[in-house]
């Protein structure tokens, strides 16, 4: 399954959205700055996974560290499935 990193939103644990067709918690491993485009490395412990999240240019996760606990979600219709490659 595949997600662009700008189509997935992130939430802290206390403010969970109330409906999300796919949604994680995860923990903050790494920020790459890259301006507007600064991304956040997070792993998935529950699928044993990392991915990529776009970091939102806004206050309200300016102070986002690595170890941080986050909730990321996205809606179905922004999910790809590709074939496996063999």
């Amino acid at each position: 399954v595949f997600v662009r990193p700008e189509a997935i939103s992130i939430a802290f644990p206390d403010a969970k959205p109330a409906t999300a067709d796919n949604g994680f918690d995860v923990a903050v491993k790494e920020i790459l700055f890259d301006g507007s485009r600064s991304q956040l490395v997070v792993d998935c412990p529950q699928h044993q996974t990392q991915f990529s999240v776009q970091l939102p240019q806004t206050e309200a996760f300016r102070h986002v560290r690595p170890g941080d606990a986050l909730f990321v979600h996205w809606q179905s219709q922004f999910s790809r499935c590709l074939p496996s490659q063999k």
